[in-house]
């Protein structure tokens, strides 16, 4: 039987990271960007580092769709599971009962990434109760931690989830939920989520000097040297338990070997990665906690939050020295623009932004706010908007950043106001323009 190898799923919402901005005049114009596959080349690096022969696409992921345009030392080496959604269907089995208990609208489920984005946008911002926001959240967390666990056992794959965040909703669920289908699930994902534990793995660390484009020349040499293969088996069967520990001590053992080799040493250091690793799998206690039970894997869980953000730094620097490089030449997504602002002024470090409120919002597909004088629903919309600036907007003037909580969002009848504190006007109108860019990028995701 031929031994399976490492993958890793590429986390949902990481696309939202290299949107370009090809029309930025807030004045004429409005704003436009696209996607830039291109992107891959700065993720190379990371890629080997976690000892993969594949890479799987979240298929709600903008990326699904491009993938002709990707380059082909990177394409050949995707996939796209789940196309005709059924693990999306096992996720909501899950969550369910939860959703029935809870009256929270299954119809409209996205995978959830981080806060406040997607067709959850309207339950959330129609719920005054803070208790209740928070009950909804949780369920759109454990469906998004479900779904994405689900693909990794299914296809076996490494997956990044937020094993945190996702343990406090089902705390949080667990208190709130009565019905013994619901409580049963929550306590068979708690269980699952209570047998990973951190462990290190031995791994490549690209060299401060490794050049890009050359690293990107060599990646297929890279992935066909034997005992790199080695190391991928051994990055798959961290995610059997019964052979876990021996493929942890393999990886240090194979990496240390790699290094040695001519071609790596060029590039390649070795080090260690945190990887959480599952060491069993609870037994079931109802029909979908078996259905996920049945399979022998547990994925290995993954933060690529650090490494995605440094891709994303060296493809933005890479982007303003109008290096094209790795870009393909065609638009890849070109999207509708944003109306230009009724007003605009900056003063003492702020500055002071003023839209139509229904030009706005047709923008972005968010025509159906309730209530607009809530000011319940105005946090809920200025998180919408800010979490685009979590990793914050860096001043390449002054080495300042913007972060979520620089920006506050008001709404009256007609217009909509954002304010945003920042070092300087520059500063602040890139920190806005991040925000209205991703968000539509999201949008788009969604809508296509």
């Amino acid at each position: 039987m031929k031994n399976k190898v490492g993958q890793i799923l590429l986390p949902l919402g990481s696309e939202n990271e290299f949107f370009e901005v090809t029309s930025g005049s807030f004045t004429s114009g409005g704003l436009e960007f696209r996607l830039d596959t291109g992107a891959f080349q700065f993720l190379a690096e990371e890629f080997i580092s976690q000892g993969v022969l594949g890479i799987a696409i979240d298929p709600y992921s903008a990326f699904a769709e491009k993938l002709d345009e990707v380059a082909p030392v990177f394409r050949r080496r995707i996939n796209v599971p789940d196309k005709g959604r059924k693990i999306s269907s096992q996720a909501l089995a899950v969550v369910r009962p939860m959703a029935d208990e809870l009256a929270v609208d299954l119809a409209p489920m996205y995978p959830y990434i981080h806060g406040w984005i997607g067709p959850q946008l309207a339950a959330l911002v129609n719920e005054k109760s803070p208790r209740r926001q928070t009950l909804l959240e949780d369920v759109f967390v454990l469906h998004g931690f479900c779904y994405h666990l689900l693909l990794g056992i299914k296809h076996g794959l490494q997956v990044d989830i937020n094993l945190r965040r996702a343990w406090s909703a089902v705390h949080h669920l667990r208190a709130a939920c009565k019905s013994q289908t619901a409580r049963a699930n929550l306590a068979f994902v708690q269980s699952l989520m209570s047998s990973y534990s951190v462990e290190y793995v031995g791994c490549l660390r690209a060299l401060p000097q490794a050049n890009s484009s050359e690293l990107v020349d060599n990646f297929d040499e890279f992935l066909a040297d034997e005992l790199y293969r080695q190391i991928s088996v051994e990055r798959y069967r961290l995610g059997l338990p019964p052979v876990a520990r021996k493929a942890l001590l393999a990886t240090r053992t194979l990496a240390r070997r790699l290094i040695r080799k001519k071609l790596f040493a060029r590039f390649f250091d070795y080090g260690t990665k945190a990887v959480s690793v599952g060491t069993g799998i609870p037994l079931p206690n109802s029909e979908i906690a078996g259905t996920i039970a049945q399979e022998a894997y547990l994925p290995p869980i993954v933060d690529l939050t650090e490494p995605i953000s440094t891709a994303r730094q060296a493809w933005a620097k890479h982007r303003l020295a109008g290096n094209d490089a790795f870009s393909v030449t065609s638009p890849i997504l070109q999207r509708r623009r944003v109306k230009p602002p009724v007003s605009m002024s900056f003063s003492d470090g702020i500055l002071i932004v003023t839209y139509d409120f229904f030009d706005f919002t047709e923008s972005f597909d968010l025509t159906n706010l309730p209530e607009l004088g809530d000011p319940l629903l105005h946090e809920s919309f200025r998180k919408y908007f800010a979490v685009n600036l979590d990793p914050p907007s860096t001043c390449s003037a002054h080495s300042s950043t913007i972060g979520p909580e620089a920006v506050k969002v008001e709404w009256r009848e007609h217009e909509i106001k954002f304010t945003v504190g920042a070092c300087c006007e520059e500063a602040a109108k890139a920190g806005l323009v991040t925000m209205l860019a991703y968000s539509q990028a999201k949008d788009y995701a969604r809508n296509e």
